[in-house]
């Protein structure tokens, strides 16, 4: 029987799979917006790696799951662009991803389903104060959802410019 535990693993992974396949041939478009809101694709990943901020998934999940953090603040729409950011290419782009990924793997690797139900963490909203409480497999479950969403709109970016024909 597979546990909660499982299919969030293997959601992480599914996850890592499609950003490969969807960083295929993407190099000469890295930086380009279609429309002038449109976040490029080194913004949109770099928003999938530091999102919430405080570090993003790969520093909170852990912290959350050992009992090291119990609030997260949340600021939304952020791109995390620095100098350094802007030099990395598709690869090295990718790379701080798959590292983020990696962390959140091996933070669920010892953890039951009970400890997932247990660890409770309070989202506290930056932008209007508001909060909600989730346990761990929510918040969990919740960032594979974010991140979904944003791997939707990267798969519709390719399609628009004509990468996938």
């Amino acid at each position: 029987m597979t546990t909660e535990r499982d299919a969030l693993l293997q959601e992480i992974r599914n996850i890592r799979s499609e950003l490969e396949r969807l960083l295929h041939r993407i190099d000469p478009y890295f930086d380009h917006q279609i429309e002038a809101a449109d976040w490029t694709v080194r913004e949109l990943v770099y928003h999938l790696v530091d999102t919430p901020g405080s570090g993003g998934w790969g520093t909170i999940v852990p912290a959350v799951l050992e009992g090291r953090m119990q609030e997260i603040p949340i600021a939304l729409g952020q791109t995390y662009q620095n100098p350094d950011r802007q030099e990395k290419d598709v690869a090295g782009v990718g790379q701080d991803f798959y590292n983020a990924l990696a962390t959140l793997e091996s933070s669920l690797a010892d953890m039951t389903d009970a400890m997932l139900a247990e660890r409770r963490v309070l989202y506290r909203s930056l932008a209007n104060s508001t909060t909600t409480e989730r346990n761990a497999q929510e918040m969990i479950a919740n960032i594979g959802r974010h991140w979904r969403e944003h791997l939707d709109q990267l798969a519709e970016f390719r399609k628009t410019l004509g990468i996938d024909k």
